[in-house]
């Protein structure tokens, strides 16, 4: 037996079990969207920090040009992020106004059923005595359907109340949660506000900087001279140890050498970084970022500016091949094997481990190297080949980016 308001109620119960999920959709993705900007954040953090760090070095224009570059990118993105999160936020408002109406609206509809049905129980219960109606049955059958009557229309109450009690907490909640949302929105458009005029700060600072580096050309042309022959010095003693080792004949396909080959290319994409920084130059051929016609010293790995005194660690397991220090410049650099494999950190200082130690992998190794450009740790993957020559590989398809 169904009664009167009985089907509305049993639709009120289902939209309400569905009324949830939408919401939880906005919910999931703006919280994505926090953490992405508070990694985001993090970033623009650490790119200060690593701006601190150069402030007062001789020959650190560029750097400190790239450095704002990234800055600027990261605000970019962060005030992408805000834009997403506004858009998120006011499309969950709109609905969850929407559902707060109806909310409203289903919690005086059942409501009402609640006091109608309950009007029409004690209307029966007052005018028959309700014992009195069950004894007068005809018949068990007559009478077990007016108990199950009278039983029906107390569990509808009941539910009918609960349900009530329910809606009442939901729209309290639903309530509390708009006003919290509201400010929220609120904030997010005052953040970016702030982020808007911190970002054009911003690119006049890299104008200003940009502009001291057009009036350097012949310093800027004098510090490329020397930064070639730091690496033509470090490739000429790179070629003197990779020569050594092929005089000695060191087999990379003998089993503990393929395996741990084997085992370092497994770990493509997801080695870890050599030293927390950020990278200014890529691997590879690159034109100078003021002078456009000044070609840069070919990069045969990257390059991380990194805090003062910042720890440089193995990115995999394997045995210090060679420590060097480099003719004239006196720079020191390590070698590290990893099976066919070497891992090269160039301009590192107060090295921990000496030729022939096994390293673990994130084995702090040495630290980065104090110079006039600031803490720049040089990072190359190179690949023994079948013939005995090494061959420079992009580092940043090897390390966790």
């Amino acid at each position: 037996m169904i009664f009167l308001g009985q089907k509305k109620f049993i639709t009120l119960l289902i939209s309400l079990m569905l009324f949830p999920i939408s919401g939880l959709l906005y919910a999931q993705q703006l919280e994505m969207l926090i953490d992405e900007r508070k990694q985001a954040e993090k970033d623009m953090e650490h790119l200060n920090n690593l701006l601190k760090s150069i402030e007062g070095s001789q020959k650190a224009g560029l750097q400190e040009l790239t450095l704002i570059k990234k800055k600027i990118d990261s605000r970019k993105q962060i005030l992408s992020n805000i834009d997403k999160q506004i858009n998120v936020l006011g499309s969950d408002l709109g609905k969850k106004q929407k559902d707060i109406l109806i909310l409203q609206d289903d919690l005086k509809s059942i409501q009402k059923s609640y006091s109608d049905l309950l009007l029409r129980y004690y209307k029966i219960r007052n005018k028959n005595d309700w014992m009195m109606y069950i004894m007068a049955s005809e018949s068990v059958t007559q009478a077990y359907k007016r108990m199950r009557y009278f039983r029906e229309i107390l569990m509808l109450l009941q539910a009918q109340a609960d349900e009530i009690i329910s809606m009442t907490y939901q729209l309290n909640e639903e309530i509390v949660d708009m006003a919290r949302k509201q400010q929220l929105l609120q904030d997010n458009i005052n953040d970016k506000l702030k982020e808007v005029n911190t970002l054009e700060s911003e690119q006049k600072q890299s104008q200003t900087v940009l502009s001291s580096l057009q009036k350097r050309e012949a310093e800027i042309r004098k510090q490329l001279q020397e930064k070639e022959h730091s690496f033509n010095q470090l490739s000429s003693s790179l070629k003197d140890f990779y020569r050594s080792e092929a005089e000695k004949g060191i087999d990379i396909s003998t089993g503990d050498m393929q395996l741990l080959t084997e085992r370092f290319e497994a770990n493509r994409g997801f080695l870890p970084w050599p030293a927390m920084g950020t990278v200014i130059s890529s691997f590879g051929k690159h034109n100078h970022p003021v002078y456009k016609e000044i070609k840069l010293p070919e990069n045969f790995g990257i390059d991380i500016q990194t805090p003062k005194n910042a720890e440089v660690y193995s990115v995999f397991s394997g045995v210090v091949a060679q420590i060097i220090k480099v003719p004239q410049t006196g720079e020191k650099n390590i070698v590290i094997r990893h099976g066919a494999y070497t891992t090269v950190y160039f301009k590192v200082d107060n090295i921990f481990i000496k030729i022939g130690d096994e390293v673990k992998l994130r084995q702090k190794i040495a630290t980065v190297a104090s110079t006039s450009e600031g803490s720049v740790l040089h990072f190359e993957i190179r690949k023994t080949n079948q013939s005995g020559n090494n061959v420079p590989i992009n580092p940043e398809n090897w390390i966790m980016m």
